[in-house]
C-alpha cells in the first residue's frame, strides 16, 4: 500500500508543478490580453496590466511577475486565488514596481476577498 500512495503523491506533485504558470504584469499592459498570450516561464512580449495578470492566476502555486515601473491605475482584483506569488520582476530594489495611483477617485490596488480564505 505504501508504494501506491508514494506513486500517487509524486504524481499529485509533478501535476502540480505542471501546471503552476507565471503571469507578466506591465505598467502599459492590457486589460483584455488572453491570459495564455501574458503567461511564460521567461517574459513574454505581451503583458497584461496588474488587475489582468492577476485575474489569470487562478491555481495553487501561480506567479504574477510585476515589471519595474509605475502603476497609475486604480485595480479592483476580485477574489485572488489562494497560493499565488505576486513578486516585482527585477529584484533590484531601484527597479521595484510603484503602485501610485492618480485621479480624484483614488483608490490604489484593492483586493476584495469574497469568498476565498487562506
Amino acid at each position: 500500500m505504501k508504494p501506491l500512495f508514494l506513486c500517487l503523491a509524486i504524481l499529485l506533485l509533478s501535476f502540480s508543478e505542471i501546471h503552476a504558470a507565471r503571469y507578466w504584469a506591465d505598467p502599459e499592459g492590457s486589460n483584455t490580453v488572453p491570459c495564455l498570450s501574458i503567461s511564460g516561464t521567461s517574459e513574454p512580449a505581451v503583458r497584461g496590466s496588474f488587475a489582468r495578470a492577476v485575474a489569470c492566476a487562478t491555481a495553487i502555486g501561480d506567479e504574477v511577475f510585476v515589471r519595474p515601473g509605475i502603476y497609475s491605475n486604480n485595480a479592483t482584483v476580485t477574489n485572488p486565488a489562494s497560493g499565488i506569488t505576486i513578486r516585482g520582476s527585477d529584484p533590484t530594489p531601484g527597479n521595484w514596481p510603484v503602485l501610485q495611483p492618480t485621479g480624484s477617485n483614488v483608490r490604489g490596488i484593492h483586493f476584495n476577498r469574497i469568498s476565498r480564505s487562506n
